[in-house]
């Protein structure tokens, strides 16, 4: 059944579903998954949550997260994870946080030129991404994409120049 005053996202020019009074939304899905605990996320343009498991879903903890779109979050671990977001503010921008507690609170590692980024940590310290920045959207075609590696858990971040083998 179609509700009158409902708005599809297509109706209302936007990539994710519309939750009134948060903005547009993404849901992230899993962003950590074991057998005892599951982690997923819904980001939104002014605000975000974090739900947690540890009992197959008989019972939830919802945590606020940094607000923002086109988000990817990682966890090594229950408790270790980064979540990097583009700033909806800026079409330039984007910030890398970190949690050390499980996605109760998060410390924002630092602002980078970055519009989107896939996250692939190896443990606390070791990680990649592949970044794009000075667009909208990385899927567009004059997005610049780059190969990413940090040895310091985040805090800074080399690009890994790609070279053809003979």
């Amino acid at each position: 059944m179609a509700y009158p005053d409902a708005q599809t996202a297509a109706e209302i020019d936007v990539g994710g579903p519309y939750l009134g009074g948060v903005g547009n939304c993404d849901f992230v899905s899993p962003v950590y998954s074991s057998t005892a605990i599951w982690k997923l996320a819904l980001t939104c343009e002014d605000q975000s949550w974090m739900y947690a498991t540890a009992n197959q879903g008989k019972t939830w903890i919802i945590s606020p997260m940094p607000a923002g779109l086109e988000a990817d979050i990682q966890f090594i671990n229950p408790t270790i994870g980064w979540l990097a977001l583009r700033d909806h503010l800026s079409q330039s921008q984007g910030h890398l946080y970190q949690t050390t507690n499980g996605g109760q609170s998060w410390t924002l590692l630092k602002r980078t030129g970055w519009t989107g980024a896939q996250l692939d940590f190896l443990d606390a310290q070791t990680g990649w991404a592949a970044a794009c920045s000075d667009v909208w959207y990385c899927y567009q075609d004059d997005a610049r994409h780059a190969l990413v590696k940090t040895t310091d858990g985040g805090q800074t971040w080399q690009i890994i120049e790609l070279q053809l083998a003979p």
